[in-house]
C-alpha cells in the first residue's frame, strides 16, 4: 500500500512540476493537508516510506514555503533513513536559489557528517546549485575533497567551481585531485580550475600533463578547455602540447577542444606550420573546421602573411563547411588576399553557391584599383 501512495505521489509531483498549482484545489495532497504531512514527517517512529511520502507531498505544496522549509532542512540533518534523506535533497533542488541559501548552513553540516556518501554527494551537488552563494560553505567543501568516496570528491570539486573565483582559497587542495585514481573526481577538478579563475597560468603544467597522458577522453577534453580559458598568459607552455595532441590524440572531440584551444593563444606564429598541416590532414572535418577559424582568431592581421597556405588547404578540402569557411576568411583580408586570386578564381564555380558569391566578392576587392 505504502508503495502504491508513494508512487500515486510521484506522479502528483510531476504534475506539479508542470502546472502553476503546487497543490490540489482543495489545499490536501492524498487526502492530507499540508501540516498533517509536516506532522508525519517529523515523527520518527513513522515508517521510512511513510516519512519518504510525506517529502514528497511537501514538494507538491511548495517546498520552499516558509514553515516548510525549516521542517525539511532539520528533517535533511536528523532522519535515519538514507533513502528519505535523499528524497529530501530531490525536493530541496525545487527551492529557489535565494531561498535555498536559508538552508546552507544545515547542508554544510550534512556534508561534513552524514554517514552516507550517497547523501553527501547529493547534498555537495546541491550546494552548487547556489552558485557563489554557497561561499559560507566553503570549508566544508575543501573538507570534502579528502572524502574517501570518490562521488563525494566529484561533487565537492565541482560546487567549487561553480561558486566561482570566489573558492580560489581551495586551489591547492584541489591541486591533489588532478592525479586521482577517479577519472570522474579528475574532470570535476579540472572543471574547477577553469571557473575559479582566468588567472591560472601556474596550473598549465599540469593541465599539460592530463592533456598528453590521462586515459578519460572527458578529462583530456576538459583539460583542453581550460587550456583555452587561461589562454595566452601560457601560450608559451601550453602550444607545443596543444599541437602535439592535435597530431596524435585518437579522440575528435579531444582534438576538436583543442583548436578550439588555439584561438585563445595569441601569438601562435611559432607553431603555426604544424597547425596548417593540421588543417589540412586531420580526418575530421570538425578540426579542421575550428582550426580554420581558431588561426585567424589567435594571429588577427598577421595572417596575411599566410594566404597561400589557406590557399592551398582550400584546394584539395573536400568539405563544403570548411571550403566555405576558408573563403569567408580569405575574403575579409580584401586586398591583402590577391595571393589566393588563383584559387579565388577557381571558386566562382565552385558546387556551394554561398562559396561561389563570396569568391567573386573577393576577386572584386584583389582586382579593384587603389583607392587614391
Amino acid at each position: 500500500m505504502t508503495r502504491i501512495l508513494i508512487a500515486s505521489l510521484m506522479l502528483a509531483l510531476f504534475g506539479s512540476l508542470t502546472t502553476t498549482s503546487t497543490a490540489q484545489e482543495d489545499g490536501k495532497v492524498l487526502d492530507k493537508t499540508k501540516d498533517e504531512w509536516l506532522a508525519l514527517l517529523q515523527k520518527k517512529d513513522e515508517k521510512p516510506r511513510m516519512r519518504k511520502a510525506a517529502v514528497i507531498a511537501l514538494g507538491i505544496f511548495g517546498p520552499a514555503k516558509k514553515d516548510t522549509l525549516p521542517v525539511l532542512s532539520q528533517a535533511l540533518a536528523t532522519d535515519g533513513d538514507e533513502g528519505v534523506r535523499l528524497q529530501i535533497v530531490v525536493i530541496l533542488g525545487q527551492v529557489p536559489k535565494n531561498d535555498l541559501r536559508d538552508s546552507l548552513p544545515v547542508l554544510a553540516e550534512v556534508l561534513k557528517d552524514d554517514k552516507s556518501a550517497a547523501v553527501k554527494a547529493s547534498t555537495a551537488r546541491l550546494m552548487g546549485v547556489l552558485g557563489d552563494l554557497a561561499r559560507p560553505a566553503l570549508m566544508p567543501l575543501i573538507g570534502a575533497l579528502k572524502d574517501p568516496d570518490a562521488d563525494v570528491r566529484a561533487a565537492a570539486a565541482e560546487t567549487l567551481g561553480k561558486i566561482g573565483p570566489e573558492a580560489k582559497s581551495a586551489v591547492n587542495d584541489l591541486l591533489p585531485l588532478l592525479k586521482d585514481a577517479d577519472p570522474t573526481v579528475r574532470f570535476s577538478a579540472v572543471f574547477a580550475f577553469g571557473r575559479i579563475g582566468k588567472d591560472a597560468s601556474f596550473m598549465a603544467p599540469d593541465l599539460n600533463v592530463l592533456l598528453e597522458n590521462d586515459p578519460s577522453v572527458d578529462v583530456r577534453r576538459e583539460a583542453a578547455r581550460v587550456l583555452g580559458m587561461i589562454g595566452g598568459s601560457a601560450a608559451k607552455v601550453v602550444l607545443p602540447v596543444l599541437v602535439k595532441g592535435l597530431k596524435e590524440d585518437k579522440s575528435e572531440e579531444v582534438r576538436r577542444q583543442m583548436a578550439l584551444a588555439v584561438g585563445k593563444m595569441g601569438d601562435i606564429r611559432g607553431v603555426v606550420k604544424d597547425l596548417f598541416e593540421v588543417a589540412r590532414k586531420d580526418k575530421d572535418r570538425t578540426v579542421r573546421l575550428y582550426l580554420v577559424r581558431a588561426i585567424p582568431a589567435a594571429m588577427g592581421t598577421s595572417l596575411k602573411e599566410f594566404v597561400k597556405e589557406y590557399a592551398e588547404i582550400f584546394l584539395n578540402e573536400p568539405d563544403g563547411e570548411v571550403r566555405l569557411a576558408l573563403i569567408q576568411e580569405l575574403s575579409s583580408m580584401g586586398a591583402a588576399a590577391k595571393d589566393a586570386l588563383g584559387v579565388l578564381q577557381a571558386a566562382r564555380y565552385d558546387a556551394i553557391l554561398q562559396i561561389r558569391e563570396l569568391a567573386r566578392a573577393a576577386i572584386e576587392q584583389v582586382t579593384a584599383p587603389p583607392k587614391k
